[in-house]
């Protein structure tokens, strides 16, 4: 169902945080993904054609970010447009908003004492974090939400998933 704004469903509270849970997990993976994976592509790119490959490789980076947030926002929430320029500036608004929450969530990881061990706190915030990630995952997304819902987006369909209901004759 759709709320006042057209961005909105309006979810009961368990389902909207076990699926904002999911999403930001899915999130996480992918930003853990795209780390190990863009350090390497950008090593190579940059031995290629250093500043070009540089701004290629992160160019790339977006894209990917952007197409795989959409990926996981149609399957989870709502169908979202797809497209080389919208998953860029998709990839590019997720990583600006996403940001300053990591970087709160790094000031909040220092206030743990220091005989703690590293790997029990990072444990710990991962699950903590994911339905945050996962809230501004689905509203970044939002902004590429297809207005015609009774269609796939582009994304489903090259999932090879089908809408729960068939487009009107």
């Amino acid at each position: 169902m759709t709320g006042d704004d057209g961005m909105t469903d309006r979810l009961p509270f368990g389902t909207w945080l076990t699926k904002s849970f999911f999403h930001g997990i899915a999130l996480s993976l992918i930003f853990v993904g795209l780390a190990v994976g863009g350090a390497v592509l950008l090593v190579v790119l940059a031995i290629c054609g250093a500043y070009l490959g540089v701004a290629l490789g992160i160019i790339l980076l977006f894209i990917v970010l952007g197409y795989l947030n959409a990926a996981v926002t149609s399957i989870l929430w709502f169908p979202v447009a797809a497209g080389l320029k919208k998953a860029f500036f998709h990839g590019i608004a997720l990583l600006l908003v996403c940001l300053p929450v990591t970087g709160i969530l790094w000031v909040a990881s220092l206030a743990v004492p220091e005989g703690a061990p590293r790997l029990a706190v990072q444990l710990f915030e991962i699950p903590a974090a994911a339905p945050v990630f996962g809230a501004i995952g689905r509203f970044v997304a939002g902004y590429w939400r297809r207005a015609d819902e009774s269609e796939g987006s582009s994304m489903t369909d090259a999932l090879g998933m089908i809408p729960d209901e068939p487009p009107p004759p």
